[in-house]
């Protein structure tokens, strides 16, 4: 029985060392080769989910990276930013994509604490956690922390063949159902404000990126992209959420730009058109800038 024991514990500490290995190794070759190096020539970095994903198109912005990923929560944005900002002196300027859904509680349970979810994204991330990020995920999800130590193993794939779309990039919109949303929408449009629930996690993972840019000296901006005509009147919780914990934070609110219904794929995603239209219009204007955002209100008003 003893010998049993022991042969369990050498087995137990043999995977240990092994996966720490891995990680380690893992670490090392994400440094060397960077895959989140970018352009020098951009200043300007977007980060968020598939809203700001397809409505910054930044092959026409100028000097700017758009980062998005679909789904991405807070905390992976958050690693993101840290990556980022490490191998790219330049960047003087984060916007963070800031939606009424990107603060609601079910929305951090089917993204950030879903099981699949975890599983998909820590095959790419699990090498670049931080002793904190690793406390958290085993304190939510230690399970799942431990498969992810196994599913890094494909790790080196992604990095030799230099796929940073994993982790995000600005797309054309594929699909456009916005008249099936539209229906949809009229069978039921109560909002019911009292169903709100805060997203704590989400919030605290946003606040780490404020303080990270604040601390580099960066300028951090929170940024509501384009919706459909029909959601105007749905983000009461938006901005009060805004008022009690950000208000301190630049925040532009490109949410209630009167554009064509041909401009959007669906509810909140802009088709290519719109993201063409939105990204001439930003060049124009130079809306990144704080002082033309505020005189075409674009700078949200509290």
């Amino acid at each position: 029985m003893n010998l049993f024991i022991k042969n369990i514990g050498k087995f137990i500490l043999f995977v240990f060392v092994f996966f720490v290995s891995i990680t380690l190794v893992n670490k090392l070759a994400f440094k060397y080769i960077n895959p989140f190096g970018i352009n020098a020539d951009y200043s300007t970095l977007i980060l968020g989910d598939s809203h700001s994903k397809y409505a910054f198109n930044d092959k026409i912005i100028r000097q700017t990276y758009n980062f998005s990923n679909d789904a991405d929560s807070y905390f992976y944005s958050y690693i993101k930013l840290k990556h980022t900002l490490k191998t790219n002196p330049k960047i003087d300027t984060v916007l963070i994509s800031f939606s009424i859904h990107n603060i609601q509680k079910s929305i951090e349970q089917r993204w950030l604490l879903n099981n699949n979810h975890i599983n998909d994204r820590l095959k790419l991330y699990f090498p670049l956690f931080g002793v904190d990020e690793y406390v958290f995920l085993f304190s939510k999800r230690p399970s799942k922390l431990i498969t992810g130590a196994f599913s890094q193993v494909i790790f080196p794939f992604y990095l030799s063949n230099n796929r940073i779309d994993k982790y995000g990039g600005y797309q054309d919109l594929n699909h456009n159902i916005l008249d099936e949303e539209l229906k949809k929408l009229k069978q039921n449009n109560k909002e019911d404000i009292n169903s709100f629930i805060e997203a704590d996690i989400e919030k605290e993972y946003l606040q780490k990126s404020i303080k990270l840019c604040k601390a580099n000296d960066i300028t951090i901006i929170l940024v509501n992209p384009p919706l459909h005509k029909s959601l105007w009147s749905k983000q009461k919780n938006l901005y009060l959420f805004y008022n009690k914990y950000f208000s301190d934070v630049l925040f532009y609110d490109f949410s209630q730009i009167d554009m064509r219904d041909n401009f959007f794929g669906d509810l909140v995603h802009l088709s290519p058109s719109g993201a063409r239209y939105l990204a001439e219009m930003i060049n124009v204007n130079n809306l990144f800038n704080p002082k033309e955002a505020r005189a075409h209100n674009i700078l949200y008003k509290q």
